[in-house]
């Protein structure tokens, strides 16, 4: 068995840590990015074992696929901080919708504030 195979579980089980971290309500989510990073960096760990005891290729692409996931996950988590006011009112706006009209509401007003918020970014000073 080559080394590299502990570092490989390890990254599994942080990408999967991070993975229910992002579940977490918006400011809380920032919480998965400390597994996610772990992952990332166990996975480059496993790929230079993998290089140094010339393990199977499909090893190096698995893990290396891992890291692609997690790095996806990283992103997930952060886009929502790029637009926090409009994410955080539609989050708690869908947190007090009981209705399929008030989601389809609070849907509306995330088209509006986010178009209002990047129409401010691009506006000329």
């Amino acid at each position: 068995m080559p080394a590299g195979i502990r570092h490989s579980r390890y990254a599994v089980l942080f990408t999967l840590l991070g993975l229910g971290a992002t579940y977490l309500r918006l400011p809380w989510t920032l919480v998965a990015l400390v597994p996610l990073t772990l992952a990332i960096v166990e996975s480059v760990r496993a790929i230079r074992a993998y290089h140094r005891d010339n393990a199977p290729r499909r090893l190096v692409v698995w893990t290396g696929a891992g890291i692609l996931i997690s790095g996806i996950l990283v992103v997930a988590v952060l886009l929502p901080f790029t637009f926090y006011p409009v994410a955080k009112d539609f989050q708690d706006c869908m947190d007090g919708a009981n209705t399929g009209a008030a989601r389809s509401q609070c849907r509306a007003e995330l088209s509006r504030g986010t178009g209002a918020f990047l129409g401010d970014l691009l506006q000329p000073r």
